[in-house]
């Protein structure tokens, strides 16, 4: 008598992507708060280990070892590089769910509900490709504090434009219908944001659905953070670069917001600069962005006029400074 066959296991709704190198102190955290949501429906957890050289890899096998029905481990025996977008993109190509939910190795999820919430607004709303959420900062283990993204109360279908005006959310927020991103352009590689270039090529497929009240994300800042850890100067002249790269992609109705963008961050470098005490620098960044001032006024005229003063009169801003002083009363104290 022949033995019964055994059903295979139900495909899974959601794909979980983790991606993950050198995390040890945080990537337990991180797969136990994708562990303890609950769902109606089957989940799994793809999780992409960029070759890790501090036990993470050891920890996430003793994890497969104890939920082999919801983890499946990639171990990369090289690094892959790139800021991670290649364990990133060989990370989502392993997910079979109908929605890709994404999470890296050392943040966190602080609500059980995330995964049936936007999956519930995805099946309820097929016009949205995805949706995203609000996040929890916590910096050097203090917190974790709300994090107000600046949308304004009155938005909540985003595209393309608002996420120029309002900012980029975060990645660990996102939910996405994973069919309609299969292919990565060339450029996705180059853009050191990740929540930059992914967001912006979901958002050409269609509009993402604002979760205001679930701030269910919780992103860690520390010492050995990527971007953070980035010098000021080094991480503006990234997001530079970027707006240049999406000229070459972006819809031509957004160039002049990505010159304006680029410009303002031109500015920017400048404090950048001066943050470094790098004075010279500065001023050269400062004749830079003028130069494109006039066309993208990435700036408003005031703030332009006080970088000048900064840098080539100190002491007629410092007199001006005393003068409001006087007017209201005496200098601030803290």
């Amino acid at each position: 008598m022949s033995a019964e066959p055994i059903a295979p296991p139900a495909a899974p709704k959601v794909s979980v992507a983790m991606i993950t190198y050198n995390h040890a102190r945080y990537i337990a955290q991180a797969v136990e708060s994708v562990l303890a949501q609950r769902t109606s429906f089957p989940y799994e957890i793809v999780i992409g280990d960029d070759c890790s050289t501090d036990g993470t890899g050891e920890i996430l096998v003793s994890l497969q070892a104890r939920f082999p029905d919801k983890i499946r481990l990639i171990r990369h025996p090289v690094n892959l590089g790139l800021l991670g977008k290649k364990n990133l993109v060989a990370t989502f190509a392993e997910c079979r769910g109908v929605y890709l939910a994404y999470l890296e190795g050392d943040d966190y999820w602080a609500d059980t509900g995330k995964l049936q919430r936007q999956a519930d607004l995805l099946d309820a709303e097929p016009g949205f490709i995805g949706c995203f959420h609000d996040i929890q900062m916590l910096k050097n283990g203090r917190g974790p504090e709300p994090y107000d993204m600046k949308y304004p109360p009155s938005v909540t279908t985003v595209g393309l434009p608002e996420m120029l005006a309002h900012g980029f959310p975060h990645l660990m927020t996102m939910m996405y219908r994973r069919a309609r991103l299969a292919t990565f352009p060339a450029w996705f590689y180059e853009v050191c944001m990740g929540d930059w270039s992914l967001f912006s090529l979901l958002v050409e497929q269609g509009p993402m659905a604002y979760i205001r009240d679930l701030p269910a994300g919780v992103y860690r800042i520390h010492g050995s953070s990527y971007w953070l850890g980035k010098p000021f100067v080094e991480r503006t002249l990234e997001e530079i670069r970027a707006y240049k790269i999406f000229l070459g992609s972006f819809p031509v109705e957004q160039h002049p917001r990505l010159r304006q963008l680029g410009n303002r961050h031109e500015f920017w470098l400048v404090d950048a600069h001066l943050d470094n005490r790098d004075r010279r620098a500065a001023r050269r960044s400062w004749r830079d962005a003028l130069r494109g001032w006039p066309r993208h006024r990435g700036e408003p005229l005031w703030k332009v006029l006080h970088y000048g003063l900064r840098l080539y009169a100190p002491a007629v801003l410092a007199a001006a400074r005393s003068l409001r002083d006087l007017r209201h009363g005496g200098p601030k104290t803290s």
